[in-house]
This record gives structure tokens, C-alpha cells and sequence, in this order.
């Protein structure tokens, strides 16, 4: 899970259960960053439809293989202790290792590559560093899972409530695409539909850049 979802995931008490949406109501931009994390790869998964018909169920935990389950787990353990990675090191390598890789995009005030446990604690505090006066403004979806082979993609949305200074909601979408070998997460990459435009809006609500004083 990326360390934004986390920290907002947590900071709300927000329960999120996985669901199906209708692959019809993504914007077609949207829909094109799922394609970018899956490319090469035909999805079949029982716990959503890529198609224009109407979704599959939402999948509960006993319909779950391994590999969904590993990540479903990892989200929630995950939003729970963001906050001290440091006291949980060997819980978290529980679904993680040492030589895990999460990419975040560059541009991000969070981005970067991070590797292992100690990348994940920089990840942390690059994400509170940046977004901890606004956090009680974002609003998080349910998960929802497509799996194929080793390789699970988790969707989610992210909403920005309107303020004063941003009368308009902005709402994001998020991929997360994991590898998962033996049991464990070996790699993570994010997508983030709109990442120009949520610099804007953390821009335009002061979060980041940090304004002096």
C-alpha cells in the first residue's frame, strides 16, 4: 500500500473491504493506467470483470487465493501500524523481505524507489512529512482485486474534499501492482492517474510545497 492510502487509511479509521465496480464507469484515462501496469498480461480473476458487462461479486476472504489474500492482508496490517514501521519491522517482513522493491512515482513529494523494511519507514515519513495538515481531508475507496498468475493489482480511489480555497472535489485513482513469490510481496509499482494534478491541488491547499511560518 502506498504511504498516502496508509496514513489516510489510518488517520480516518476507514475499514475498507474489497468490491466490484463496472469496468465501464473508469474513465478512459484511468483505464489506460491499468493497462500500463498489466500489460503482456490477459486478467482472469474472480473477484471483478474487466469487461462492459455487469461485475463478478465481490470476493470475501474464503474466496481468496494465496497470492490476493497475501496482499488483502499486507493492506490492512499495513494501514493499521504505518505509523510505527519502526516497532514492527518483523511483522511487516511477515509480508515483505528485505530485498522487496516499491516504486513511487519521481514526482511525488513520497516518490522514489524504497527497498526492505527501512524503505518502507523512509517511505513513512516522507508521507507524513508531506501530507500530515491535510490528511483528515482525503476520503479512501474500498480495494478492489484482479489477479493474474504471480501478479495482483489492487485499484483504489482517493478523494480530496472541498475546502474554502478548493471548492471542488479531486478525486484520484490509484493502481498497485505486487509480484508475489513464495509467500511474500517481491515487488510493488504505483500508479497514480493524475499525479500533475494532485501536486496542483496540494499546492493550491499549502500542503506542499510547505509554506514558511
Amino acid at each position: 500500500m502506498g504511504g498516502l492510502r496508509a496514513l489516510i487509511t489510518r488517520i480516518n479509521n476507514i475499514s475498507e473491504t474489497p468490491r466490484s465496480h463496472r469496468w465501464g464507469s473508469r474513465p478512459p484515462r484511468f483505464r489506460a493506467c491499468i493497462v500500463v501496469g498489466i500489460i503482456g498480461c490477459t486478467l482472469s480473476s474472480p473477484y471483478s470483470t474487466m469487461a462492459e458487462t455487469a461485475p463478478a461479486p465481490a470476493a470475501s476472504a474464503s474466496q481468496m487465493t494465496a497470492d490476493v489474500k497475501l496482499v488483502d492482508d499486507y493492506q490492512t496490517w499495513y494501514a493499521q501500524h504505518s505509523f510505527d514501521l519502526e516497532g514492527h519491522k518483523a511483522e511487516l517482513l511477515s509480508y515483505i523481505t528485505e530485498e522487496t522493491i516499491l516504486h513511487e512515482p519521481a514526482s511525488l513529494p513520497w516518490g522514489g524507489t524504497m527497498v526492505g523494511a527501512a524503505g518502507w519507514v523512509v517511505l513513512e515519513r516522507k508521507s507524513r512529512d508531506a501530507l500530515s495538515d491535510i490528511v483528515n481531508l482525503f476520503e479512501v475507496s474500498p480495494r478492489q482485486y484482479y489477479e493474474n498468475a504471480d501478479t495482483v493489482l489492487c485499484e483504489s480511489y482517493l478523494t480530496l474534499k472541498a475546502t474554502k480555497a478548493t471548492p471542488t472535489p479531486f478525486r484520484i485513482g490509484l493502481i498497485e501492482k505486487f509480484k508475489v513469490s513464495n509467500g511474500r510481496i517481491v515487488q510493488i509499482d504505483e500508479f497514480w492517474q493524475d499525479t500533475a494534478g494532485l501536486l496542483a491541488r496540494l499546492q493550491a491547499l499549502g500542503a506542499w510545497p510547505k509554506r514558511a511560518g
